[in-house]
């Protein structure tokens, strides 16, 4: 039965990329036969792999995270805590679906380095991040002050750095706060607030949105010490794999991205935690399964659904600017309601707020926020605008928000700014932003669709304090206007008493005489 929802909430997800392919080969622009095809069969195969991949990370990835962080709280020291935190944030990022995706684009642009030498840049920045975010709730250092500055530090950077660059490594920042990564970084974190308070607060937000910065830090230092860049593009005739070749590739990917993970975890839960061996059974079959999963998916992409993704892009490059534009508006609001995680945000985000901020707000405003996004990112193509500039200008406002915004909303933000860039995203809106471009300049549009969550976040953390306060004073004065109308009652029903008590001696004076 489980498997049956999953498949269906997988198909829904997946449906809308679907529908508008279609619409358009059919009414707008004709793809070649093997393109239409290829991407068709790939859908097919993506939602039986996603959905294994998902049923296999609920039945082993989500219970390997959740037993490290409880784990924290007893046995592992701070020193260690920190260490296996760095480790875990770099093997999960390695296994992270959208981070395996990006890197295979990086290659097909043409980027001097190697898919795993980029995937491990990415996955040290995003373990080294990790145990410092750790640190932070132990050290009890403020949220906003180190964000601040971790910004300030990536956007000194970016001034020397080419911006095809800074765009890749937000768009690899962006990449990865994925399905794996943050059951792990939020169980972590978890734990140590418990271990540090007796109990679950605030402070476990922001541990993935500091993450998420490292691989842009990490990359943007690799490129600016190693001098590595982009070449030439390849076009999409000059490689051509077969089947065969494919699936032996993406089974060596497939092994380096789980296999490391999985190891370092029995690893950890021989020392520390030491299972019973029918819940580590369980673990390993629920592993399989997300092997399975992950391993189709990855076919599935480079297959036929990346190429749609290109070919689309391609195809909008013809049209007018204005089409485009109102394109990627549709396109970015349509795919946020195929994301699960966006809906439970909105659920986290209303039992925060005690229902003052619904979850359907949230939804439409990140479905807002992603179709401006997506546009925005066509627009930098088409106007050729520097990618620092907006990228900067983002942050900076968001910085700024962060000033009126409570510590728990700016938490909840930056760990949402993944949220909005699922597997569509990283597969085939980077790939149609690519193809409109016509090389390196598409990059960007992952760490766009991660930038805005965040302003809308923040948004709607300073409306919720406004509502707050308006409340608390309305409350304040209601309760003033009782206490004294109590107190006007109380004063009358003294004085009825006195009367009453005045009269009544009267009374008896008048018997006796």
């Amino acid at each position: 039965m489980n498997f049956l929802k999953k498949l269906r909430d997988v198909s829904i997800s997946i449906l809308p990329i679907v529908v508008i392919c279609l619409a358009i080969h059919f009414f707008v622009y004709r793809f070649s036969s093997n393109v239409i095809l290829s991407f068709l069969l790939a859908v097919v195969i993506i939602i039986l792999g996603e959905t294994l991949f998902f049923l296999g990370v609920d039945a082993s990835i989500i219970p390997m995270g959740e037993i490290v962080g409880n784990s924290s709280g007893n046995k592992a020291k701070v020193l260690v805590l920190i260490i296996f935190g760095f480790i875990f944030g770099l093997f999960a990022t390695i296994a992270e679906p959208d981070v395996s995706v990006l890197a295979n684009q990086t290659k097909a642009l043409g980027l001097n380095l190697s898919p795993i030498v980029f995937t491990f840049i990415t996955g040290f920045g995003v373990g080294a991040f990790v145990a410092f975010a750790l640190f932070r709730i132990i050290a009890k250092l403020s949220f906003k002050i180190v964000l601040a500055i971790i910004m300030a530090i990536i956007v000194l950077i970016s001034i020397f750095t080419d911006g095809r660059l800074v765009a890749l490594a937000f768009d690899a920042g962006g990449a990865t706060t994925g399905i794996i990564t943050s059951p792990f970084l939020i169980a972590i974190s978890t734990g140590v607030t418990r271990n540090k308070d007796g109990k679950q607060n605030s402070e476990a937000f922001g541990v993935i949105g500091i993450a998420s910065l490292g691989p842009v830090l990490a990359l943007l230092f690799f490129f600016l010490v190693s001098g590595k860049g982009l070449t030439s593009a390849l076009s999409s005739g000059e490689e051509i794999i077969s089947v065969g070749a494919l699936l032996l590739s993406e089974l060596k990917a497939t092994s380096l991205s789980l296999l490391p993970l999985i190891l370092f975890f029995f690893i950890y839960e021989l020392i520390f935690v030491k299972l019973p061996t029918k819940k580590v059974l369980s673990l390993l079959f629920g592993a399989l399964i997300t092997f399975i999963g992950l391993y189709l998916f990855l076919f599935a992409i480079d297959f036929g659904f990346t190429n749609m993704g290109n070919e689309l892009g391609k195809a909008l490059a013809e049209q007018s600017n204005v089409l485009i534009i109102i394109f990627c508006v549709v396109l970015g609001f349509v795919i946020t309601f195929s994301e699960p995680a966006v809906k439970i945000l909105g659920k986290q985000i209303e039992d925060e707020t005690g229902g003052y901020i619904k979850a359907k707000t949230v939804l439409i405003s990140i479905a807002i926020s992603m179709g401006v996004a997506v546009a925005l990112s066509a627009v930098r193509i088409i106007l050729d605008i520097n990618f620092t500039y907006i990228v900067a200008f983002g942050y900076a406002l968001a910085l700024v928000l962060m000033i009126f915004c409570p510590s728990m909303f700016t938490g909840i933000g930056f760990d949402s700014g993944g949220v909005a860039s699922g597997p569509i995203t990283a597969a085939f809106v980077l790939p149609l932003m690519l193809g409109l471009a016509g090389g390196a300049s598409g990059f960007g549009v992952i760490s766009l669709v991660g930038l805005m969550p965040i302003i809308v976040i923040e948004i709607l953390g300073i409306m919720y304090r406004i509502k707050v306060g308006a409340l608390n004073i309305r409350s304040e004065r209601n309760a003033l206007r009782i206490a004294y109308e109590m107190d006007m009652l109380s004063s009358t029903a003294r004085l009825k008493e006195e009367y009453l008590k005045a009269k009544a001696k009267r009374g008896r004076r008048n018997s006796v005489r």
